[in-house]
């Protein structure tokens, strides 16, 4: 059972986060599946911090978002998308990666709806120089995660997700035995 790096980069290539200590879940034609108990997370300017909080993320390999999950101390969920290109396999073994768009949505424990950072995407749009093309794909992505907020996507069910967290953390216990995974 090999650990999984995930890896967000600005649009110029730059290293902009490190997601590690994650397995992969499942995988299909549409998404790579990643999920971690306690995740470890490098920013761009070297801080790094565990989250203690399970963690689930749904990364697209066709479509412009990948979705994390976050189960709470207390029994809630919060969500969080990244605007990202498709994820897809780096070059080194158990590395995979997408380039952060710099766009996000945020469904609150309270599923309240929050669009993020859309000064941010404004900015770094011309400062990387999006074509009107990557602009208009990013602000559809934004339409399209409301829209399945809206229709309680399966990827944004609480239950589902727990039943999936579950499953994952049974299946891995057993290949892994006591070790933390």
């Amino acid at each position: 059972m090999n650990a999984i790096r995930l890896m967000g980069f600005k649009a110029d290539g730059q290293a902009h986060r490190l997601w590690q200590r994650l397995y992969l879940g499942e995988e299909d034609d549409e998404k790579y599946v990643f999920f971690s108990l306690y995740p470890s997370i490098t920013e761009t300017n070297g801080r790094r911090w565990s989250n203690s909080e399970p963690t689930i993320y749904y990364c697209s390999k066709k479509h412009f978002y990948n979705i994390i999950v976050m189960f709470r101390d207390m029994g809630s969920i919060a969500y969080y998308v990244n605007i990202a290109t498709p994820t897809m396999p780096l070059e080194k073994e158990n590395e995979y990666g997408f380039i952060d768009l710099d766009l996000d949505v945020k469904l609150t424990e309270d599923k309240k709806i929050k669009i993020l950072d859309q000064d941010e995407f404004e900015k770094n749009g011309e400062k990387y120089n999006y074509s009107e093309k990557l602009k208009k794909v990013s602000q559809d992505s934004v339409k399209v995660i409301c829209e399945m907020i809206k229709e309680n996507h399966p990827y944004f069910s609480d239950d589902y997700n727990r039943n999936k967290l579950n499953k994952y953390m049974e299946s891995y216990r057993n290949v892994l035995g006591n070790k933390n995974i």
